[in-house]
């Protein structure tokens, strides 16, 4: 199941609030010239303190939940909402906030705003990922939804499109595909490149050719071509994860009911492999965890440190507790021989459930973002070679959005989460406005950095 949109069920649209924290690592290695400086001490959390994210002339800006790319100078937020404050102390004085930005470029010492592309007035939730050239390719959902309160809570699109941003102007716009229902979350899509080919998968079902295909549909483009590609599983999938193999497979994790060799509907986290050569043909399925009859999965999401592949998804019972609670379980396996196999690490137990799984890797490390949906809070766990380690909460905040980490590298990671702040629109002084922040994670401050 989706996460909950917090902000447009309190607020109705009108004002939100985002924080953005950035979060900086620093590598470990110096020049000779570097040593003699003497670097500041590491707060027991690892994090600094907060600051205030602004434009150059004072005003805050809100990114909700972006997709971000490093561009040759710096990186690049694209978003579904991208909102500036009116002055320095005041977010709204009448109206509604307008929305024209796709987003804002993070620049060393300051932020710019990205105009949206020719002829677009709204991109639903755009998913961006490096071109190889300082630029960014970016997709975005589309629909025939003019209303825009009802675009808020759209989790499903009718089409997807594509424009490559250079890191000043976008390029042309092209329609990519056309369906009945595309799954268009942020856990029920994902992307992988190639050199110049890029991958999007995402679930959903049309009518083609007589046919009705249900499953998955791969979108593979090129500079000088775009392919689509159906995978009729014949069931709903809800939640897809995308990586390329060290030989070129490209693998589909999914979460789904389907048939395997010994059972009848067996629900759990499957494999799906397509070898570049043939995407019309993909591999059989193979079921990767069968989950309990109790339990639901959600925000399967896989990654590479090295040659390691790592998976890490939730678990939560179907039913909750007489007090309406869930306590959910972050899961873990990786994989050294290119997914043949994996080994299961023993799960982290929450007390409270999370609706929002984000890792991240971070040099060697693996970093994991959660929520918990009950008190709006945030926390941090690293996972290590002996398993999880401690639950961390740095940040005291309130947090209504999505928290995601939106970039990485080994040096730098961006991660967003919302929070409300009151009495800075004077037409309604008890509504909501943004109040962006950044903060600090140095990597040496991390455990065998």
């Amino acid at each position: 199941m989706p996460p909950t949109n917090h902000l447009t069920q309190l607020y109705a649209g009108l004002v939100r609030t985002a924080f953005i924290a950035v979060v900086a690592t620093n590598a470990c290695a110096q020049t000779p010239q570097a040593r003699s400086v003497a670097l500041p001490a590491c707060p027991a959390d690892g994090w600094g303190e907060p600051r205030s994210l602004k434009l150059p002339d004072g005003r805050p800006v809100y990114v909700e939940t972006p997709s971000s790319v490093q561009l040759a100078n710096g990186t690049a937020l694209f978003s579904r909402a991208t909102l500036v404050w009116e002055s320095q102390r005041v977010f709204l004085t009448e109206g509604h906030a307008p929305d024209s930005f796709a987003g804002a470029i993070l620049w060393r010492d300051s932020l710019s705003l990205i105009p949206l592309p020719t002829g677009v007035t709204f991109m639903l939730d755009p998913l961006a990922v490096s071109d190889g050239r300082g630029g960014a390719h970016v997709f975005w959902g589309t629909t025939a939804a003019r209303d825009s309160a009802k675009r808020e809570n759209l989790r499903t699109v009718t089409g997807v499109a594509y424009a490559r941003f250079d890191g000043v102007r976008w390029g042309p716009v092209e329609q990519l595909l056309t369906a009945t229902s595309l799954t268009w979350k942020r856990s029920g899509r994902d992307i992988a490149v190639h050199g110049d080919e890029v991958d999007l998968v995402t679930p959903g079902w049309t009518k083609i050719e007589g046919a009705e295909p249900l499953g998955t549909v791969l979108i593979r483009k090129r500079p000088d071509l775009t392919r689509v590609y159906w995978d009729n599983l014949r069931t709903f999938v809800g939640h897809v994860a995308l990586v390329r193999s060290a030989t070129g497979m490209l693998q589909t994790f999914l979460i789904s009911t389907f048939d395997t060799d010994s059972a009848k509907g067996v629900y759990g986290l499957y494999l799906r492999g397509t070898r570049p050569e043939a995407p019309n043909n993909p591999v059989k399925l193979r079921l990767v965890r069968a989950f309990n009859n109790d339990s639901i999965g959600n925000w399967i999401k896989a990654l590479h440190i090295g040659a390691t592949l790592h998976l890490i998804w939730i678990e939560w019972p179907q039913t909750p507790s007489a007090d309406g609670r869930r306590s959910g379980s972050v899961w873990h396996a990786l994989s050294d021989d290119d997914g043949a196999t994996f080994t299961f690490s023993k799960p982290l137990l929450l007390p409270e459930d999370t609706d929002v799984l984000e890792p991240v890797a971070l040099g060697n490390h693996l970093l994991v973002a959660l929520k918990e949906p009950a008190t709006h809070t945030m926390q941090f766990v690293e996972w290590r070679a002996s398993g999880w380690g401690p639950v961390q909460r740095p940040f005291r905040e309130w947090s209504l959005s999505v928290p995601a980490f939106v970039g990485a590298g080994l040096d730098s990671v961006l991660l967003t989460w919302g929070q409300v702040t009151t009495g800075v629109v004077p037409v309604a002084p008890s509504y909501a406005a943004p109040s962006s922040r950044i903060a600090t994670l140095r990597r040496r401050c991390l455990r065998g950095h």
